[in-house]
């Protein structure tokens, strides 16, 4: 999911209407078609320290092959040369992808799924956007036959 455009999801007495970003076309679900809505925790997104960690090694390892390619070797080759800079581009990339995992949040998400006669949807949202949330609050209490699969998101969702 992209950080700067998440989209919207809202839940009204009648419809229910999710916008996937600033420029997408919204779709909205009458409430009266919806058959039942399932609630779910997901996870998946959580460990990404393991990630980091993988990357953070692969990058130390790029860096002592270039290191051994580029000053151990007392007369350097030019194919040798290039394949150092080839190197130090994946290095760099290294580098940023390890940063990238170990500075960004656990995302803890919800996934809705909703079922008409016809269809059926999911809408994920963070646990941590309140809109969301407060969207969610209002399909439990609404009329429609709710399940929620989690019994952390009782506490998050009430």
């Amino acid at each position: 999911m992209d950080v700067d455009d998440p989209g919207t999801f809202g839940a009204a007495r009648n419809t229910i209407t999710y916008t996937a970003g600033q420029n997408d076309t919204s779709v909205s679900i009458p409430t009266t078609e919806v058959n039942n809505i399932i609630f779910e925790r997901d996870t998946t997104l959580q460990n990404f320290r393991f990630l980091g960690y993988f990357f953070g090694v692969i990058t130390l390892l790029l860096i002592v092959l270039a290191y051994l390619l580029a000053f151990v070797d007392p007369s350097p080759g030019p194919n040798q040369t290039m394949i150092v800079l080839i190197l130090l581009f994946f290095i760099v990339g290294g580098i940023a992808t390890t940063l990238t995992f170990f500075r960004h949040e656990n995302h803890d998400v919800i996934k809705i799924h909703l079922r008409t006669d016809d269809d059926r949807y999911t809408v994920c949202g963070r646990i941590g956007d309140s809109d969301f949330v407060e969207a969610c609050s209002k399909l439990i209490n609404s009329d429609i036959p709710t399940t929620n699969r989690n019994t952390k998101l009782e506490s998050v969702l009430d």
